[in-house]
This record gives structure tokens, sequence and C-alpha cells, in this order.
């Protein structure tokens, strides 16, 4: 017994001091050291615009590559230290467990006493979304609401400057709940709250998956996002933010957003309502056949990208047709359904082996100086509007300073293609430029969503 006591009271102290060596502030690192030592240690949260692990188990994230690209500058491997909530996220910092911080951080007055930031590299505004019914349009309406947001966020901060003069308004704050699990709540109407508030870009991700809810109001003036840097690394500040600054210029920074979320934007609500039930009762009938003929060698794209190519031309209605003739579930023309092959427009099969395989032939054409990620909008940018004028975009890209080798600097100059000023001293003139760039935009919102919902 003696011995069971000893061991028992040996195990409680030992915990103890694990405990109080895990909590406990580690030694502070200056910028050289970090150099020297040839690692940067970021604290992030997992997150679709900062750090994720995509569906073939690689990370992604806008701020996961812009982090990156800085390290890689000063020859430097990243540490990134992933945790559950922006409350942890600071501790790391106050412990220096970290250098610096990646989670879509706000710059406030608040958090500028404590840390450093660097240069911002986006703004975004703060909204207000609540259940649905539930649309108030004044801050005084918001008094008599239930609110809920997530612990140490900006949000916080901007309902404090807001309760010097509605001193009614009150929230709730949760330590163990995502952004999303809070308007999972929201939409299904399961938790005992009425609003929550999140930046625009994160609305712009979430309203999409919770078409029932919509943001009704703003919350004061925008505000600029940036990384948090543990406040003695004056250094680290100094030279990311010049990193940050120099890759606004490059176009580096929009060709990233391009990527992770330009297409969230001016989405259609019952439009969203009608993907998410076709997904369901239209889809199946064709599933098989979009793998089918994505997969034959070599696969270009993903099935789940040529159902939604499909989806944006057709609503998957295989007897689709438009007012200039084109028909079937890929909207083929007469001329293009010829080149591949296909009798029948109207015939299912036909029309997905036929959209695939010009689809493919189109990625072969595109020019080797594309980024590889790229290719295939700009390839799709072909399919919609032209190579010729395509090809036209990226001379003027050049001209306009834009990057012609990324979407994102096409995709920037292809409105200018019907403007007179520009058209008129293009080789093949005019055409409807803002078009492929709303298409291509469309495309991409669907085969989020699809590979989001076929995933779950």
């Amino acid at each position: 017994m003696k011995h069971l006591v000893l061991l028992i009271l040996l195990s409680l102290l030992t915990g103890c001091f694990n405990q109080q060596e895990e909590t406990s502030p580690q030694q502070k690192r200056s910028y050289k050291e970090i150099i020297k030592k040839g690692v940067l240690r970021v604290v992030t949260i997992n997150s679709p615009l900062s750090y994720f692990e995509n569906r073939d188990g690689e990370i992604e994230g806008l701020e996961y590559e812009m982090v990156t690209s800085f390290a890689q500058t000063k020859n430097l491997k990243t540490e990134f230290i992933v945790k559950n909530s922006i409350s942890e996220i600071l501790e790391e910092l106050k412990l220096n467990k970290a250098d610096m911080a990646i989670a879509g951080l706000s710059i406030t007055s608040k958090r500028k006493k404590e840390y450093l930031f660097t240069s911002a590299y986006q703004k975004v505004q703060q909204k207000v979304i609540c259940r649905p019914n539930i649309k108030p349009k004044k801050i005084k309406e918001l008094e008599k609401l239930k609110i809920k947001i997530g612990a140490d966020t900006s949000y916080e901060d901007i309902l404090e400057d807001f309760q010097v003069k509605y001193p009614k308004l009150k929230w709730e704050i949760t330590n163990e709940q995502s952004t999303q699990e809070i308007f999972k709540e929201l939409a299904d109407q399961t938790g005992d709250f009425d609003c929550t508030i999140a930046d625009s870009t994160m609305t712009n991700i979430y309203l999409r998956y919770f078409p029932l809810l919509e943001s009704s109001m703003v919350l004061g003036k925008p505000s600029e996002v940036a990384w948090l840097i543990a406040p003695h690394l004056k250094k680290l500040k100094q030279q990311a933010s010049i990193w940050i600054e120099s890759a606004k210029k490059q176009g580096m920074i929009a060709s990233w957003k391009d990527k992770y979320y330009s297409h969230f934007k001016d989405f259609d609500r019952y439009d969203l309502q009608k993907f998410l039930e076709r997904i369901k009762t239209r889809l199946p009938k064709y599933e098989a056949l979009f793998k089918k003929y994505a997969e034959i060698p070599p696969p270009i794209v993903d099935w789940k990208l040529l159902a939604a190519i499909s989806y944006q031309e057709s609503h998957w209605n295989p007897k689709a047709k438009s007012p200039t003739g084109v028909r079937g579930l890929m909207m083929l023309t007469r001329n293009t359904a010829k080149s591949v092959g296909v009798k029948d427009r109207t015939d299912p099969e036909e029309s997905i082996r036929g959209g695939a395989q010009y689809i493919k032939r189109l990625m072969n054409n595109v020019v080797s100086h594309i980024e590889p990620e790229d290719r295939i909008w700009v390839a799709l940018a072909s399919y919609n509007v032209g190579a010729s004028h395509v090809r036209d975009a990226r001379g003027l890209a050049a001209w306009e300073g834009e990057n012609p080798n990324t979407w994102a600097g096409i995709k920037a100059v292809l409105p200018y293609l019907s403007i007179k000023k520009y058209y008129r001293r293009l080789p093949h003139g005019y055409a409807r430029g803002l078009e492929p760039v709303i298409y291509i935009r469309r495309i991409r919102h669907y085969y989020d969503l699809l590979q989001r919902e076929l995933e779950n």
C-alpha cells in the first residue's frame, strides 16, 4: 500500500511538472538566431485561407504559400504549429514558442499594444450574419439579439467599441467552435443565438455552404489583414514587410488570392440552392461518364472539374440548347462536335466524351510559359472566348504591367477587349472579354462546392 501511495504521488508530481514545462515560456530567439538555425516557427489555424490539408495530403492555403515563399527568400525552412483557436495562437507567441502567426488576423489597436504587425496584404469588412428571417439593419437592433463569436477575434474588439455607444449590446464568446461550426449552428437553428460576425472573406466562403444564411449589415470600417510578429522580433517584421510589398508589386499576392478565393464572389443564392439539390438529383445519372472520360490517358482534369464545367454549360440537362445553337450537356457547337467525332450532341455519353476531348486539346495548346496551376483556366478561357483573344489578352497584360503567364494577370485585362481604345490596337479586335472571367469564376465556384459536398 505504501508503494502504491508513493507511485500515485510520483505520478501526480510528474504530471504537474510536465504541465508546467509545457506552459512555461521559452527563451526568446533573436532574428539572427532564426537565420542561424534556419527555421522560422509559424503558428496558424486550420482554415480554408490560412492552412489546410487538401485531398491529396498536401498543405495549401493563401497565407501558407505566402509565408513559405517569404521563408525561402531567407533560406529558411518553415515549422508550422497548428492550433485550434485565436486564443491558442496568441498564447504560443506569448510563450515564445512561435516567431509569427498567420490566421487571417486583422490589425487592431488592442493587438498592436502587444504584438508587431507586418505590412497589410489585404482589406476585409466585418459582417453580421444571422439565422434565417432575422435581418438587422442598424447596430441598435443588435442589442435585442443574441450574438456568438470566437474568442480573441477582432470581432470582439469591434463589439467592445460599439458597446460604448450601445451599452445593451452583449455577446457570447466561444473557444471551442470554428467559424464554420458557428455558421452551421445558425443555418441548422440548433444554437441558442441569433447572429455571428465574420470578415467578408470568410463570409463569402461559408455563405456558399449555407445558402439559407445571408449577411444583412456591415460593422465599422474595413480593416487590414497582416501577419502577427512576436514583439521582440522587429527585424523579422521589417524583412517580412519588405517581402509583402515586393510580392504585391510583382502580382504574386494577386495570383494567390485568385487561386484561393476570387471565385467566391458574386454567387446567386437561388442558383446555389438549385446546384446543391442537383448534385443529388441529376449528377448521379452522369457521374460514371464524367469519371470515365476525364480519366482517359493522359488524365488532364479531375472528373469533378469536368462535371462543374458541364453544370455551368447546361445545368446537367442533356437536352439543353442555346439561342446560338450549341447543345447538350457540354453545349458543343456544330464545328466543335464535328472536330471531336460527336454525331449526336444531345446524347450524354457522346457530349461528355467530346467535351473532355476538346478541353484536353485546348490544354495541350496552352503555351508552355503559363504557370502549371493556371493552364486549365487559360484553356477554359479559350474554350469560352477563343484562343486568339486570349493571346491578345496575354500581350495586353504584359503591356499593362500584369503577369501574362498567370490567370490572375490575364483575367485582369480580359475585360479591356471590349473597350475601343484597347481592342482597336489588337490583332483580333473586339471580344466580350468579361464573359470568360465570369464563366471561369462560376466554374471554380461549382467545382469547389462539388468537392466539398462529395467528400462529406
